[in-house]
């Protein structure tokens, strides 16, 4: 029946049927790298929150829209207790 003792489904599939890429690989380079996408110098521009380094000093984009949501919110609060008495 079978030199290695498959089961029949084994022994009826056939050698080769799944080709590998016999490429070049590089040590700098592996084969599941995407290709090169060449910079773009407008898009930065139209980003939505621009990066900041690692040592940026002071808040962030997120921190300060949070502090004036906080501000406003208060702020609301303050005029609705106001109107109230």
């Amino acid at each position: 029946m079978s030199r290695m003792q498959l089961r029949d489904a084994s022994m009826r599939r056939r050698p080769g049927r799944y080709r590998e890429d016999d490429g070049p690989i590089t040590a700098d380079r592996p084969l599941f790298v995407h290709p090169d996408v060449p910079f773009d110098d407008s898009l930065p521009q139209h980003c939505a929150h621009p990066s900041l380094p690692l040592d940026h000093p002071g808040p962030g984009p997120s921190e300060v829209e949070r502090a004036r949501r906080e501000a406003f919110e208060a702020n609301a609060a303050r005029r609705a207790a106001l109107r109230a008495a």
